[in-house]
């Protein structure tokens, strides 16, 4: 997820530039430090150096210049990591209002405020289960379609809500997605992806797996077609018989 961060000079830069590299573990591209006040840690200086992030000065009104770099960096969120003494409640609020009108996310400690969803709710209800914390949708351009969904049905995860996305959730999702299901449809996998995963995980729950026969090709698929519960698709009325 790129994200400009908020900064301020309440903090010595060393620990400006720890927060950022958390940051970057955490799954976030921190395409630039936005620079909103205070310098009781900075020397005289007029704004922190961090190294290879670039550092926006946003002189006295930080919420046009949150505006204008949202405006030139087009990112998926703003990440505040300012202390409260640099950044009073009002200014704060302003600062996501700002984001919130350029349909950019603000993330702040134990908050998450998202764009409203100007997009019409899904026609019908659904179900997303989601391999990241509820904070996060990877990829970052399906937050939009993730809102959506959440209007009308349901998006779960088992994961902690600011869990970034990395390889080894997913299948986990993988089971929660089968516990969830009637059943299992396969209709396009290798044998290292998820939807194989996700047919053992089903086969283990005691769900049906339905596999299209295109994949017979593969040796695997042949292998699961040979189980009891699993069993081969070649049209699509197949599905209700």
């Amino acid at each position: 997820m790129k994200v400009i961060a908020l900064v301020d000079g309440e903090h010595y830069p060393p620990v400006t530039r720890w927060g950022l590299d958390v940051a970057r573990l955490d799954g976030y591209d921190v395409l630039a430090a936005l620079f909103v006040g205070g310098a009781e840690k900075l020397d005289g200086s007029r704004a922190p150096d961090l190294d290879d992030v670039p550092v926006i000065a946003s002189a006295d009104d930080p919420s046009a210049a949150l505006d204008a770099a949202v405006q030139e960096l087009a990112p998926d969120a703003v990440l505040d990591l300012a202390d409260e003494p640099a950044m009073d409640r009002p200014r704060r609020e302003r600062l996501i209002a700002t984001a919130l009108r350029r349909g950019v996310a603000y993330l702040a400690p134990g908050a998450r405020f998202d764009p409203p969803v100007t997009e019409p709710a899904l026609s019908v209800p659904a179900i997303a289960v989601i391999g990241t914390g509820l904070r996060h949708a990877y990829p970052p351009r399906n937050a939009s379609l993730q809102r959506r969904i959440a209007a009308k049905g349901a998006v779960i995860s088992q994961f902690w809500p600011n869990t970034p996305p990395s390889r080894q959730n997913f299948p986990h999702r993988n089971v929660v997605m089968s516990g969830l299901a009637l059943a299992t449809i396969v209709v396009e996998a290798t044998h290292t992806s998820g939807a194989r995963s996700q047919a053992r995980a089903a086969l283990a729950h005691g769900r049906p797996v339905l596999l299209v026969a295109k994949l017979l090709d593969q040796r695997w698929a042949g292998e699961l077609a040979a189980r009891p519960g699993v069993y081969v698709i070649r049209s699509l009325p197949e599905l209700g018989g």
